[in-house]
C-alpha cells in the first residue's frame, strides 16, 4: 500500500436479518400491485404487507392470489 491511501478502521454496517429485510420490501409494495413472490426471502414479505392493503400475490409456482402465513391452528399441511 502507497503512502496516500487510507485505511478505514470504522465497524462494518450491522447486517439486517431476513425479516428485517423482507419488512422493508413490504413498505414498497403499494396499493393494487400484483407482486411476483420469488422462491425464498421473498416469500417471507408477505408476512408483513398490512391487512387492509388490497396486493395480489403471485407465487414462483404460479399460484395466483396466495396470501399471507395462516393463523396458528389453521395451517393445511396438505396443501402445497
Amino acid at each position: 500500500m502507497s503512502s496516500n491511501q487510507s485505511v478505514s478502521t470504522s465497524a462494518p454496517a450491522p447486517r439486517w436479518t431476513r425479516q428485517q429485510i423482507a419488512a422493508r420490501v413490504a413498505q414498497d409494495i403499494a396499493e393494487g400491485m400484483v407482486v411476483n413472490l420469488g422462491i425464498g426471502l421473498p416469500t417471507q414479505v408477505a408476512a408483513y404487507l398490512p391487512a387492509d392493503r388490497e396486493v395480489i400475490l403471485h407465487s414462483e409456482n404460479g399460484v395466483l392470489g396466495m396470501g399471507g402465513p395462516p393463523p396458528a391452528g389453521e395451517e393445511d399441511y396438505d396443501l402445497i
